[in-house]
């Protein structure tokens, strides 16, 4: 075994093939044998496995790119699921989402979905989901929509994330949020309201910790500052 390692060591060429080859497959198994038969329209780039799910439907404008191979679970599938048949899960323009994205919506047409405005950027391992998916009743909690023991679906809220935002690492987004553009999600967050446009958020619950006006101004100083000691 050992060999075999020094053996790969010295011919890297032959490695990053044999990757390039692994992560082929792993993405042709995820959308042409794991995924749903799924209404997909656009042209994204994925370099990293996708699975689809569900019976809606899935929108991508433009220079949407999924996948980056420095980051952690670069071999892990995102996960896109738009449960229902007026359920949409949509990318703009622009964006950059980094390995394991997971997004789970049910809600059909302007109650429920996802959008992502242009320009936005995504983490590793980010997690955005529309409804809470079961009743906070105690009583009905295990109750399945539509099922004889009377279990009926819970409200979902649409997602917005607007213009040019960043969603660091980590983050979870819950129903109904609505997120400024130019906004910042910090690494590890909870986001359970809305937020306007240029703000940073971070925390469980999140909440606005700076604006990002007086974090540049600030930032700003510190340099003239480091720019004098030097």
């Amino acid at each position: 075994m050992a060999k075999i390692k020094q053996w790969f060591k010295k011919h890297k060429t032959f490695r990053s093939k044999i990757a390039s080859i692994y992560q082929w497959f792993n993405i042709f198994w995820a959308k042409n044998i794991l995924s749903d038969e799924v209404e997909i329209i656009g042209n994204p780039v994925f370099r990293v496995p996708t699975i689809f799910k569900g019976k809606g439907k899935f929108i991508f404008g433009g220079n949407n790119n999924f996948g980056g191979d420095t980051s952690p679970d670069f071999y892990q599938p995102n996960y896109l699921e738009a449960r229902n048949p007026n359920t949409t899960i949509e990318f703009a323009k622009h964006i950059f989402v980094n390995n394991n994205l997971t997004i789970i919506a049910e809600g059909e047409g302007d109650e429920g979905g996802v959008f992502i405005d242009d320009d936005t950027m995504f983490g590793f391992n980010v997690t955005i989901m529309d409804s809470n998916f079961h009743d906070i009743d105690p009583n009905k909690r295990w109750l399945l929509p539509n099922s004889k023991e009377g279990g009926v679906r819970v409200k979902s809220a649409k997602v917005v994330i607007g213009k040019n935002c960043w969603i660091g690492s980590n983050s979870m987004i819950l129903k109904g949020v609505h997120l400024g553009e130019n906004s910042i999600v910090g690494a590890g967050s909870v986001v359970t309201k809305s937020f306007p446009k240029n703000v940073i958020v971070a925390g469980n619950p999140a909440k606005i910790i700076a604006t990002l006006d007086k974090y540049l101004k600030e930032q700003n100083q510190d340099e003239k500052m480091d720019s004098c000691i030097r």
